[in-house]
């Protein structure tokens, strides 16, 4: 398993109707297990095993995953 990571050009200040879509879009991903700490994540929370995570940087939104390459 490796991690990878990426940023999608989502600005950290839009407007609070527009981060509830995306929660909403979350929720209807596979794997979903819901916030842990106001972190979203899917199949695990244990940053250990196989997870996805995301969170809102001034960047944008970065998706961090620790998985199998061909997944």
């Amino acid at each position: 398993m490796d991690y990878y990571e990426t940023t999608f050009n989502l600005d950290d200040d839009m407007p609070a109707a527009a981060w509830e879509k995306v929660i909403a879009v979350y929720e209807q991903l596979p794997g979903w297990v819901g916030f842990s700490n106001g972190i979203p994540f899917w199949f695990g929370t244990n940053e250990n095993e196989k997870h996805i995570s995301a969170s809102v940087e001034p960047s944008g939104l970065l998706v961090g995953a620790y998985m199998a390459e061909v997944e």
